[in-house]
């Protein structure tokens, strides 16, 4: 018995040694300006969760929505960009398409779209620019997917930091909204025009 019993321990004893001299795992470390994947998710949590920015009225508003994201995010001292989607028949037609209950049709059409992105770093250690837009999706997704759900194959994406309120391809034209103010009044009909059409549908 004795000698089983120092068996169980001398075994024991080399398992706790074995782990103990184990490297540890490493850890990742995100560059200046990125977030980690968790914090770029509850990140994403507070954008949505914002009562006066109308993501659930899709039809048009989507520069002020990213304008005051990113003023948000710059208040949370979180670095941002934007990335700009434009349809393949810009200025002209509005060839992106993304499906939405917000609307009647179940359904809207753009000539372009807009949204911040935060560079995440992810457990891989490597860095991506994600794109946090609460109109189309319930978390960051990464700029392909972005694109993707506007169904427009031949749509150009271009990025740029946050000081762009509208721009056109190339930055022509290029308009900023320094004081917020222009930001604050569109936000602010979007809404008004949101609230009509679920009074007009009985809600």
């Amino acid at each position: 018995m004795g000698s089983f019993i120092e068996t169980i321990s001398k075994a024991m004893k080399e398992i706790k040694e074995k782990f103990a001299s184990a490297a540890p795992s490493p850890v990742v470390k995100c560059p200046p300006g990125a977030v980690t994947e968790a914090e770029a998710s509850q990140l994403f949590k507070e954008l949505a969760n914002q009562k006066h920015i109308p993501f659930d009225f899709p039809d048009d508003c989507c520069y002020s929505r990213a304008n005051e994201m990113c003023r948000i995010m710059n208040e949370k001292g979180v670095n941002c960009g934007k990335v700009w989607n434009y349809a393949h028949d810009y200025p002209g037609g509005a060839g992106l398409k993304a499906d939405t209950p917000n609307h009647p049709d179940g359904h809207v059409n753009w000539r372009y779209h807009v949204a911040p992105t935060v560079k995440v770093c992810g457990s891989d250690g490597k860095t991506r620019d994600m794109v946090m837009d609460p109109s189309l999706f319930g978390g960051p997704v990464t700029i392909d997917e972005w694109k993707k759900r506007q169904q427009d194959d031949k749509s150009k994406i271009e990025t740029t930091d946050d000081k762009p309120y509208f721009r056109g391809p190339g930055d022509n034209p290029m308009i900023e909204d320094k004081d917020g103010s222009e930001t604050k009044a569109m936000l602010a009909e979007h809404t008004r025009n949101r609230d009509k059409r679920k009074l007009s549908k009985g809600k």
